[in-house]
């Protein structure tokens, strides 16, 4: 019998030595658990991975709560879950700590060092838009033409304040939309679309795979832990809040939560989502963000998601509060937020996933989704380049 402990361990093994993001771990996870161990089976393994792949949040940890539940419950998603994204965390806010606290001693350290990272990123996001153009090519030459069209549209609306920057133009560019414009836009056109055409009421054939763990993931009780997981680890940041301005606290809350939602495409695809809702609203600076957070997030080991969100959260709870206790409590909740959310949507729609799977409009969100985020990442990377140019 494979003990918890044992599983926990593991878990936390491979969260610390997880570099290179949520793909780069799945064999990893694999060669772990269901080569080594046996704990699982390929084909449920499989599984997992394509909803984690179709599913915003961090894919990683949904992977440590699936394999966590289906073998020991709803102790294991959650403290598997936990051990998966906690030593990438950990690790963040140490440093960014030390950074905050001799930041001249090690602030032209670091600043080499993001130069070097940002680079890094540039490369690995010239990657990923190389990979889906691929994936574009495969389906058809006629929707690779569309998805091209599709990433320099969403790049010219998306890219304005950035594009002014870095060609030194003052002023406000005459069209610049928000990430969450963006994909709010192209998700309810997607539906919209699919619904006038009558297909997203097409009916679905089930296939019974597996069936204890698809009645079970997503269930009422495993909300119920979550929600209650969520609720504790928010509470020290509202009771901090609540000394300054819990308005703030809760608007952070809420958009830690949307930017989880809408974190489709990967670590990467992620930094599109938080320039969006937290570097646009003022909540984090864009030298702050892509200086600090994108590069510690980017040399450590774990989820992206993860520690971005913790990060901006340990920023954006020091301009409030004026602490680093502060900080640290609102960090909390960006953490509470970034496991308890992917967990939530992957376990409902791993639930729901045999009738949603032949919905045209989910199949049509799927494919285009890469096209949408690729054009965000072109901002991105001027973003980055607007960065490096400042620490140069």
């Amino acid at each position: 019998m494979y003990k918890f402990s044992k599983f926990l361990l593991s878990m936390f093994k491979i969260g610390c030595t997880g570099f290179g993001g949520g793909s780069a771990l799945i064999p990893v996870i694999e060669r772990e658990f269901i080569g080594d161990k046996k704990l699982d089976t390929k084909e449920n393994f499989d599984r997992d991975i394509l909803i984690a792949s179709l599913t915003p949040g961090a894919l990683p940890v949904e992977l440590a709560g699936s394999l966590g539940w289906r073998n020991f419950g709803w102790k294991g998603m959650v403290f598997g879950s936990v051990c998966m994204a906690l030593p990438g965390v950990s690790a963040t806010l140490l440093l960014l700590t030390c950074l905050t606290q001799f930041r001249s001693q090690i602030g032209r350290i670091l600043g080499m060092l993001t130069i070097a990272v940002s680079l890094f990123i540039i490369w690995q996001i010239m990657r990923y838009i190389r990979k889906v153009c691929g994936q574009c090519r495969e389906i058809s030459t006629k929707f690779f033409h569309r998805a091209i069209i599709v990433m320099i549209g969403v790049f010219a609306l998306s890219c304005g304040k950035y594009l002014y920057q870095l060609i030194g133009i003052e002023g406000k560019p005459p069209v610049t939309l928000s990430t969450f414009h963006i994909l709010s836009v192209a998700f309810v056109s997607i539906i919209g679309i699919n619904i006038v055409r009558g297909i997203h009421h097409s009916h679905s054939t089930h296939n019974h795979a597996d069936s204890s763990y698809v009645s079970g993931a997503g269930s009422i009780k495993d909300l119920l832990v979550w929600i209650a997981f969520l609720l504790i680890l928010v509470i020290p940041g509202l009771i901090m809040g609540n000394c300054n301005s819990p308005v703030s606290y809760l608007s952070f809350l809420a958009r830690g939560g949307i930017s989880v939602l809408l974190s489709f495409g990967g670590g990467d695809a992620y930094l599109a989502v938080a320039d969006g809702l937290f570097v646009e609203s003022a909540m984090i600076s864009s030298s702050t963000f892509y200086g600090d957070v994108v590069a510690v997030a980017n040399i450590l080991p774990g989820s992206i998601l993860c520690k971005a969100l913790t990060a901006i959260g340990y920023y954006y709870g020091i301009s409030i509060t004026g602490s680093i206790l502060g900080g640290l409590t609102f960090a909390l909740g960006g953490f509470a937020c970034s496991v308890a959310l992917s967990c939530m949507v992957f376990g409902m729609i791993y639930h729901l996933y045999e009738r949603f799977s032949n919905f045209r409009s989910m199949k049509t969100i799927s494919h285009y989704i890469g096209p949408i985020i690729c054009g965000l990442l072109g901002t991105v990377i001027l973003a980055l380049l607007v960065s490096i140019r400042n620490l140069w």
